[in-house]
């Protein structure tokens, strides 16, 4: 604090005039240096404030994951997640389904009494009893105990009448050679489960063991691994000549380990395919790579810098992270919380609004009309006056990228957030929670070969066993039918 000079007011009134002046530019001078001091205290006060309200970001106000959510034993976990007023469990009017009986069953058991529950009669002898009915009948579904069986194929060679001789060809996924080898369906079926279920070399061991009373080696896997991803290469070329045709691809990434280091999933997806790479770069040449600079229509991305780099027809910024960006102003309570509150409930409604205007029969003008409607109340949101570090930056964000805010206005069925994307990368992070990660850059990019077939072949409803099997067999693979 400032040295100020305690004057009675009798006192002041026997001083010359100088003497006044002087205190008075004494005074004046001490309270310019606690105006400072307060003006310096104020700005500490708001460094803090943004700092515990930092402290305070979750997975629900900001794109943090929810892995590194922080809860207190007492408190419980905030659902973003609007709530849709139904009770939990079955709603009125869903229909149950039960596993209907077959007519004709691969095995009949009798159930049938031997003795008489009336006289005692033994009634296995044919001459206690009159009739036999079938009172009812009870239906069980079951797998039969798992015997591996072997089977030899003999390569046969045939003389022509004409004298040449003619050899017949081994089957593509049989090796010449001594010892005995792993058949297709077997081979399938470790390439399912360490890919599609994400079961890793040990446990997959342990399976083969008790499940097929079969041994089979590390090695021994990871060489189906290889050549089940060397047959997927040209069907993975195939999702993504089907991706960069579609009109809309969401694409995300997250972190992976690989031989104890960090790198990248990266994911390009839509509702009917899904194209997986890995990299140790998360920079934009791994775009350039692999997804290419060809692409005309819109991509759907969180912001990232590296993403808004993808040379597309056009942008679409994920509605749900920039929900979180506001639901986190919100909650500080600030200046700045109305205006993050109206951004919110500007999207929202130009959900519901893109949906209505896209009905069949719509005018054209009247559609055109709405949308720059939502455009023009953006432009007004955005040029807001806020204050904060925080919201400045988010605002200043917003302003930049403005035009890729509404651009799924523009189409009946394009998805105005990441939601997709962020499922289909989920997969990363179980196969690192299950298996902690991959041993190789090999490994990692076989993975990422085959995890393309596998999702896309659940988005395209074939059966994933059957998809893998054809692979394995060198069979050629349709992902999309007769394109």
């Amino acid at each position: 604090m400032p040295n100020v000079r305690k004057i009675k007011i009798g006192d002041l009134k026997q001083l010359p005039i100088a003497e006044l002046v002087d205190i008075i530019l004494e005074q004046s001078a001490g309270i310019d240096l606690l105006m400072q001091q307060i003006q310096q205290q104020q700005g500490r006060i708001a460094e803090l404030e943004l700092l515990i309200a930092k402290l305070t970001k979750d997975s629900s106000n900001s794109s943090k994951p929810p892995s590194s959510d922080f809860h207190p034993p007492a408190s419980h976990t905030r659902n973003s997640r609007t709530p849709s007023g139904k009770k939990p469990g079955g709603q009125p009017g869903h229909r149950g389904i039960t596993r209907m009986s077959v007519d004709i069953p691969d095995e009949i058991i009798t159930v049938a009494p031997v003795i008489c529950s009336g006289c005692g009669a033994d009634l296995n002898d044919k001459q206690n009893h009159t009739t036999i009915t079938v009172v009812s009948t009870a239906q069980a579904i079951d797998i039969p105990p798992i015997i591996p069986i072997v089977t030899e194929y003999q390569k046969i060679a045939i003389t022509c009448t004409c004298g040449h001789r003619s050899e017949g060809q081994y089957p593509s996924f049989i090796t010449p050679g001594g010892g005995i080898q792993l058949g297709s369906n077997i081979s399938s079926f470790l390439v399912y489960m360490n890919t599609a279920q994400h079961i890793p070399y040990g446990r997959l061991q342990t399976i083969a063991s008790d499940l097929l009373n079969m041994s089979v080696s590390e090695g021994t896997i990871k060489n189906k691994l290889t050549q089940a991803a060397a047959a997927a290469m040209p069907v993975q070329r195939s999702i993504l000549s089907f991706l960069h045709r579609s009109p809309w691809v969401g694409s995300d990434e997250t972190g992976a380990q690989v031989e104890g280091e960090r790198w990248w999933q990266w994911v390009w997806q839509n509702t009917l395919a899904s194209y997986y790479a890995i990299s140790p770069s998360r920079g934009y040449q791994v775009i350039k790579q692999h997804f290419g600079e060809a692409y005309e229509g819109t991509i759907i991305h969180d912001c990232l810098s590296t993403q808004n780099k993808t040379t597309a027809g056009g942008h679409q910024l994920c509605h749900a992270h920039l929900f979180r960006d506001y639901q986190f102003l919100i909650e500080t309570k600030g200046e700045n919380a109305l205006w993050a509150y109206k951004m919110k409930q500007l999207l929202y409604k130009s959900q519901r609004a893109r949906d209505h205007c896209h009905v069949a029969g719509t005018d054209t003008k009247l559609r055109e009309f709405i949308i720059q409607d939502y455009r023009k109340q953006l432009v007004t949101l955005l040029s807001w006056n806020l204050s904060g570090k925080e919201s400045r930056k988010l605002q200043k964000r917003l302003i930049k990228h403005q035009n890729k805010l509404l651009h799924f206005m523009n189409s009946p069925d394009m998805p105005p957030d990441n939601n997709g994307s962020e499922r289909a990368i989920r997969n990363a992070k179980v196969k690192q929670k299950v298996s902690g990660g991959f041993r190789s850059e090999a490994g990692a990019t076989r993975h990422a070969t085959l995890l393309s077939i596998i999702e896309t072949a659940k988005k395209q409803d074939l059966n994933v066993l059957s998809i893998i099997q054809q692979l394995v067999r060198g069979e050629e693979v349709e992902m999309f039918g007769a394109e």
